[in-house]
């Protein structure tokens, strides 16, 4: 299945991260237990507590209804999108664009492909977003 490939990649991603690093030390962020959480219309990975990811779900899940009273039910129709949801800024910024050389500033970003759609997010507020980073994000407009 493509969704368990991409998580596959991103968590062998990880791994080449943590052993990238000078020291010997993998990364704190492979050592945690990862685990699959669903919604209707997201699948989400792991590391971070169940409530914060189950919060994340459900904003996303808020924000695609919104959206689709707002834009008709055809904008949301989308292939599957795998959210992963770390439990920090810190433990996202590996994965961030890079802009002028640097991580951008983002407490998430969507990442559209042929076969499935990504979301990396953090989980905890911790940009000054009011635990709001989430409906910054809009998977189901058009690209520009």
């Amino acid at each position: 299945m493509v969704t368990r490939s991409l998580t596959c990649v991103l968590l062998t991603s990880l791994l080449a991260i943590s052993a990238g690093h000078a020291e010997s030390e993998p990364s704190p962020l492979v050592k945690r237990p990862w685990f699959e959480a669903r919604t209707t219309h997201f699948a989400m990975f792991s590391c971070a507590p169940t409530q914060q990811v189950a919060r994340v779900g459900a904003r996303l899940e808020q924000f695609r209804e919104a959206y689709s009273s707002l834009a008709g039910a055809q904008s949301v129709a989308s292939q599957p999108i795998v959210v992963m949801v770390f439990p920090d800024h810190a433990s996202l910024e590996p994965f961030l664009p890079v802009y002028q050389g640097k991580a951008a500033n983002l407490a998430a970003f969507f990442h559209r492909d042929s076969d499935e759609n990504l979301i990396p997010v953090c989980s905890r507020n911790q940009l000054g977003f009011a635990g709001k980073c989430v409906p910054r994000i809009h998977p189901f407009a058009p690209a520009p």
